[in-house]
């Protein structure tokens, strides 16, 4: 079956109108939340934090360092940002104070990442605004009688599939 331009347009218009309703979710949870976890840091800080308007790929950082003390080369293989967001990402995060740079050894260039105490609260916001999601798009699931459900799943997959070709 060959696709009109009308159902090309209209799956596009759904993809985007689902898009443009999580990020809308996701930036009101995070003005509702994060400047919470900003109130008892300096001026400065707080400032900084509320200018910067962080991004989800910056949560994502911060997901990703979790606990741990990071080389900078080794998450920057995990995440799919370019040489120059990371490094932009990373130039951000630590001027608000969510992460610290630790040399390694002697060499100026390496170095790890770590979050702060600051930076895991706005990791555990990322996750949290996560479970939301999947809560509201579970609420949402329930909504839809299984068998129509199955077949929108097996359309996604085998356009995923056929896209990834």
């Amino acid at each position: 079956m060959q696709a009109t331009a009308d159902q090309i347009d209209a799956l596009k218009q759904v993809i985007r109108q689902l898009a443009d309703s999580s990020h809308a979710e996701d930036q009101q949870y995070l003005a509702d939340h994060l400047p919470a976890a900003f109130a008892a840091q300096p001026a400065g800080v707080q400032k900084k934090a509320q200018a910067a308007h962080f991004n989800h790929s910056e949560l994502q950082l911060l997901s990703a360092l979790g606990d741990d003390v990071v080389p900078y080369s080794e998450l920057s293989a995990r995440l799919p940002f370019s040489q120059g967001l990371m490094s932009r990402y990373v130039k951000r995060l630590v001027e608000t104070g969510l992460v610290v740079k630790q040399p390694i050894g002697t060499n100026k260039k390496s170095y790890a990442l770590a979050t702060t105490s600051l930076g895991k609260q706005a990791a555990a916001f990322h996750a949290d605004m996560h479970a939301r999601d999947d809560a509201r798009l579970a609420a949402a699931l329930q909504t839809i009688d299984a068998p129509a459900l199955a077949t929108t799943l097996a359309v996604l997959k085998q356009l995923a599939t056929v896209l990834a070709d």
